[in-house]
């Protein structure tokens, strides 16, 4: 069987079935209704990149007040990561069990308990449980945010809604620059850097009780009544909320027991191919080394400035790089629904592919002689690596992961794909200095454009194009075993 791309906006094919559904034709393609879903839940990704930054500043002031060794400062980053994993992989299992909104309301609440221990410590042990209750908000945020928002919007914005998601990502981390740089010359400015996160999570907590649940989690609780509602909230005729609700009774997509989703990852083939699928992804994304650039790019810069008589400013450097962070992902939102998912993917990877081969060459000449105008290079380079990884891989894991799941396996998934997300990354960002100290920064670079070599093979042979397709006809592709190319070009 080929599956054909949609023939209009209107229409959508359920199921796997023949039946074909009609939105409202004044049907707008980011109604009031997504705005709010998407504001309110896009609020969780700017604390995820506020509290992934804020410790650039911060933890030098938390050191030296709480008087710290370096492994005790070590591991108030090491702890948000590790609770990052734990709610990575509970988030889902939640979002699954009662609900995506309620998950997210629990991701919220995460947010403020954090923000609170952190704000308001005396101690290392208080600071180490609110990063570590940071990082089960920061992780569940993933597969919680992205499986609501993809759940709810319409295929033609789908791109564009999840990824506005990491947009608030690289908006806190920028945000979290200026503040604490501007706050770091005061007594217990730290506080005040780590303060701010307390307000946008009591947002979310007065908000997000107003918001419809996502109609594909109540049809799987068989709640068709609630999820038609909420169809009609979102722009879909009466009849097509009963066409789409009934094609979906009707062919099983749904399973109401977490332990029969489970057992499907074991038993049925198709479930855990696509599962693994994109786990691939994950882990094709860590291979690209991206994170630990963002998290060393101090270290880049200064490595790269060394014997420079007009250095870059710390303040400069991290808000160059955060503006790049935000024009990527800028980028992508504008584009991702119109250009697709793979060229963005393909044209990011093989940017940060050539990215790193120019790192290796910079760090070569300079260990061989001092050139300012080589140094130069260098640092625009990392800020092209850092448009580019934001043009491609961090807002495109979670629209990609989230469309190519199965809807009974949707939010577990999210979860598993970013569990193993996180875990790669920690090991990524502890062996990145041991691996420059060891073979040398240039050779090293020189390791990291093999492997996104690797990433780049991957997404050009096997990751396929899920633009403006409904969930259904994604299903297909797997069922149909189509490797990389779109449906478009399939039916053409």
């Amino acid at each position: 069987m080929i599956v054909s791309a949609p023939q209009s906006v209107g229409y959508a094919v359920v199921g796997g079935s023949d039946v074909k559904v009609k939105q409202q034709e004044n049907a707008t393609p980011f109604c009031g209704v997504q705005a709010w879903i998407c504001g309110l839940s896009a609020i969780s990704g700017f604390l995820f990149g506020y509290d992934l930054c804020v410790m650039v500043v911060a933890l030098p002031l938390i050191q030296k007040d709480f008087a710290l060794s370096t492994t005790a400062a070590e591991s108030i980053i090491s702890t948000l990561m590790l609770g990052a994993v734990i709610g990575s992989l509970v988030g889902g299992v939640v979002a699954d069990w009662i609900g995506r909104k309620p998950a997210n309301l629990i991701t919220a609440a995460l947010f403020l308990l954090g923000s609170l221990f952190m704000t308001f410590a005396g101690s290392l042990h208080t600071m180490l449980v609110g990063r570590f209750i940071a990082g089960l908000a920061v992780g569940s945020s993933g597969p919680c945010v992205s499986t609501y928002v993809a759940e709810i919007a319409q295929p033609k914005t789908r791109g564009a809604l999840v990824t506005i998601n990491e947009v608030m990502v690289c908006f806190g981390c920028l945000v979290s620059v200026v503040v604490s740089s501007s706050l770091q010359g005061i007594e217990n400015g730290w506080r005040e850097m780590l303060g701010m996160t307390l307000f946008p999570p009591i947002v979310q907590l007065l908000g997000m009780p107003f918001l419809p649940e996502s109609p594909r989690w109540l049809i799987s609780k068989y709640q068709t009544k609630e999820a038609s509602a909420v169809l009609k909230r979102l722009l879909y005729s009466d009849e097509a909320s009963q066409q789409i609700i009934q094609a979906h009774l009707d062919v099983g997509t749904f399973h109401e027991s977490f332990f029969h989703a489970m057992s499907e990852l074991v038993t049925d083939e198709l479930t855990r191919k696509r599962v693994m699928f994109c786990v691939a992804i994950a882990f094709c994304h860590i291979l690209t080394a991206a994170n630990a650039m963002l998290y060393y790019s101090s270290y880049i810069l200064d490595e790269l400035q060394t014997g420079n008589s007009h250095p870059v400013s710390p303040l400069s450097k991290e808000v160059w790089v955060g503006i790049a962070k935000l024009a990527g992902v800028c980028t992508a939102v504008a584009v991702v629904d119109r250009l697709g998912r793979r060229p963005l993917l393909l044209i990011g990877t093989s940017l940060m592919f050539i990215c790193h081969f120019v790192f290796a060459l910079c760090f070569w000449s300079l260990s061989a002689t001092h050139s300012e105008l080589v140094q130069n290079i260098g640092e625009w380079n990392l800020y092209a690596f850092i448009f580019a990884w934001n043009l491609s891989w961090a807002p495109l894991m979670w629209v990609v992961c989230s469309e190519l799941l199965p809807d009974e396996f949707r939010s577990i998934g999210m979860g598993l794909t970013f569990g193993m997300f996180w875990l790669g990354s920690a090991l990524v960002n502890q062996t990145l200095l041991s691996v420059f100290h060891a073979f040398g920064t240039g050779n090293a670079f020189l390791l990291y454009t093999t492997l996104t070599t690797g990433s780049l093979a991957f997404v050009f042979f096997k990751v396929p194009e899920t633009t403006g397709l409904t969930f259904e006809q994604i299903a297909l592709l797997f069922n149909e075993r189509v490797a990389h190319v779109s449906l478009a070009h399939h039916a053409a």
